[in-house]
């Protein structure tokens, strides 16, 4: 049987790189326990500690290790699956509930597979003119670029079998065009899916027949009505900086932790113009549910073209039949359906965060700035 680590701890020399990721985490986390460079006595030595952590979850408390990786990714590359195996067993001669890898090169993908299987977490740290760091965080960053060819739709007349339609685009209700509701709620269906390009129809049903007024000054009753939209483009993939306040990325989770209070994040050196254009993007991007805990951020671009929506907007959500108004689009491959969007019971929301940014072109910075959050 393995000798369990002792409580006795003794200061290490520090480095530069260890201080800035244990004064990130205490910014996350003030009531923690954050103590950079010590060691401890395991079973078989003494076993350094870069970042140790301990505090509660949810009155629950833990104990976390952090080992700092202050990789120059142009010369030394990411972080290899060796240190994968070496805080593995680290993590079990300190006794620790939780073990991470800080690293701002990045990590190979086998590295990131082994830290997946053994539930290794794998972070980079930032924070805005901190010399400490002294690489910048790099990722890659998904994004899709899509631009509307055609919007329409048709009014239709259903009686005993018998439609009548109405292809007049003009048509108004309460005297504000169709249109701009059409327009409106197409982007809303795009924000609402990662859909890329394609031809999607739907049909919407009016829980009553409803009068539209018409070319020419007459009126049309319609029980339903035919929406087309034909989109071209799709994913991309661009490697980006991410920068800000203060905070934590997970590049296995792909979401970004920030403290309570006001922060901004950065993806910054983007060009949504360009890329390199992919079929599906990784698991992460497209399900907005997969575990978005407290004080965490999920960013996702989208570069929309001729989508120019005007106002009024008619009240058509009080006169369609509640079913045809759920945003989810039905039918899409595997890797693009999305888990349930909304949040358990007492649990974290599930939150989009839409930047609405006409600057476009090479080394441009997206930017989500937020007042303050509670912890």
């Amino acid at each position: 049987m393995k000798k369990k680590a002792t409580k006795t701890t003794r200061t290490k020399r520090g480095r530069a790189f260890e201080e800035c990721v244990a004064a990130v985490v205490q910014a996350i986390d003030p009531q923690a326990i954050v103590r950079q460079g010590t060691w401890i006595d395991g079973p078989d030595g003494r076993r350094d500690r870069d970042v140790s952590i301990e505090g509660t979850v949810d009155d629950v408390p833990y104990s976390a290790l952090i080992e700092c990786k202050d990789y120059d990714r142009t010369t030394t590359g990411p972080v290899g699956i060796a240190v994968v195996d070496a805080l593995d067993s680290k993590r079990r001669d300190c006794a620790s509930d939780i073990a991470i890898i800080c690293s701002n090169a990045g990590f190979t993908d086998p590295a990131i597979r082994k830290a997946q299987r053994v539930g290794i977490v794998l972070i980079g740290v930032f924070r805005q003119d901190d010399g400490r760091i002294r690489h910048q965080l790099f990722d890659h960053v998904y994004f899709r670029r899509l631009k509307i060819d055609h919007l329409g739709f048709r009014l239709e007349h259903v009686h005993e079998g018998t439609t009548r339609n109405c292809t007049d685009i003009s048509a108004t209700f309460q005297g504000r065009p169709v249109a701009n509701w059409l327009c409106h709620w197409s982007r809303s269906i795009i924000m609402s899916n990662p859909i890329g390009g394609g031809h999607y129809t739907g049909l919407f049903e009016f829980k009553r027949p409803t009068a539209f007024d018409v070319a020419g000054g007459s009126s049309f009753v319609a029980t339903q009505m035919f929406a087309e939209l034909i989109l071209s483009g799709g994913w991309f993939e661009q490697s980006a900086i991410i920068d800000g306040t203060a905070g934590v990325y997970d590049f296995v989770r792909r979401r970004v932790r920030v403290g309570a209070g006001p922060y901004q994040v950065h993806l910054k050196d983007m060009d949504v113009t360009k890329g390199t254009p992919i079929d599906y993007p990784p698991g992460a991007e497209v399900d907005i549910s997969a575990g978005l805990a407290r004080g965490e951020v999920w960013l996702q671009l989208l570069y929309l073209q001729d989508a120019n929506c005007h106002e009024p907007i008619p009240p058509l959500e009080d006169l369609i039949v509640e079913r045809d108004l759920d945003p989810v689009v039905s039918g899409l491959p595997p890797q693009l359906q999305r888990a349930g969007i909304g949040s358990s019971a007492g649990g974290p929301q599930r939150t989009f965060y839409v930047s609405v940014n006409p600057k476009v072109g090479p080394g441009h910075t997206f930017t989500l700035t937020s007042p303050g959050q509670k912890g």
